[in-house]
């Protein structure tokens, strides 16, 4: 599972920008200066890269010339030229890339990736765990969980924009899950303090958490990656 998430966010900090529509204006004066990446939407829901483990800026001078760096890349230098609310970055061996300046902002779209740069840098916000219960029996997990989340190594992402599904059906010590990303099948565990424990075919020990705001947490011993689920209806 780790290995699949990580693959997903691999591909987020690799994201090249392509071309989208613009808006008027001509002042290059509006572009010049340094721009940082402010947000990152997937699948239309908008993330703090900071958030994500990403930093990416540009520099961009009088004279025409751009610096580009980003997490775990090389910087990249290019030229840059601004028309009617077109800023086009010329690397020397690519195709120019088109960005649209739109009130104070610079914005990009490829393959359901969209990108916004700001003037600021973007701030990680602190995630907010609620604690886990202790007041809980094995009845108390029953019901069918919906998997919402995963979060690896303080990166959060729904699970709904890395397109996996996840359901856990609970019924006594019984755990069926059914997923498009993880495998489907049934389980049996038992509890171990306030944790659900459910040890997999694999080996894998899989700890089951029941949290005050009413979520539930799975936690693949070993692993970084947590999973929220929501109770459905």
């Amino acid at each position: 599972m780790k290995k699949r998430i990580s693959l997903v966010l691999a591909s987020i900090l690799i994201l090249s920008v392509l071309s989208f529509p613009a808006h008027a204006s001509s002042d290059p004066n509006d572009v010049q200066g340094t721009w940082y990446l402010v947000g990152v939407d997937i699948e239309g829901t908008t993330y703090n890269p900071a958030a994500l483990g990403l930093t990416m800026s540009m520099e961009l001078d009088a004279s025409g010339s751009l610096v580009m760096r980003m997490t775990g890349e090389e910087d990249q230098v290019a030229a840059w030229t601004y028309a009617d609310g077109e800023l086009s970055v010329i690397p020397d061996d690519d195709d120019a890339q088109v960005f649209l300046y739109s009130d104070g902002a610079l914005s990009a779209e490829q393959d359901g990736f969209g990108l916004i740069f700001g003037r600021e840098p973007a701030v990680a916000e602190e995630i907010v765990v609620s604690p886990a219960r202790t007041d809980v029996a094995l009845d108390s997990f029953k019901g069918t969980w919906e998997g919402t989340e995963v979060e690896v190594e303080g990166i959060r992402l729904s699970l709904s924009s890395l397109s996996m599904k996840i359901t856990l059906i609970i019924v006594g010590n019984k755990v069926d899950m059914v997923s498009n990303a993880l495998g489907s099948g049934s389980l049996e565990g038992e509890m171990d303090g306030h944790e659900l424990v459910v040890s997999g075919e694999d080996e894998n020990t899989m700890r089951l958490t029941l949290h005050e705001d009413g979520r539930l947490s799975l936690l693949i011993e070993g692993e970084d990656g947590v999973i929220w689920f929501e109770l459905g209806e």
